[in-house]
């Protein structure tokens, strides 16, 4: 996990991809954090991507740095 963070981290911007009823929503984030082997996000309970993960958990992360 800690090679995932340290990707996140250098990349600086990634991207998480939620779903609000069918439809994708994909919205850019920065902070990024590991707490006991998980990888943790921060944002707002109240904002439109908490209520999303509640709602239906699965989610994909993308990023890019370097070509890679």
């Amino acid at each position: 996990m800690d090679k995932v963070l340290k990707f996140l981290k250098d990349a600086e911007t990634y991207y998480l991809a939620t779903v609000e009823g069918d439809q994708p929503k994909v919205r850019p984030f920065g902070t990024a954090h590991v707490f006991e082997g998980k990888l943790y996000i921060q944002t707002g309970k109240v904002k439109d991507v908490s209520k999303q993960l509640h709602q239906n958990p699965k989610a994909e992360i993308c990023a890019f740095k370097n070509g890679e």
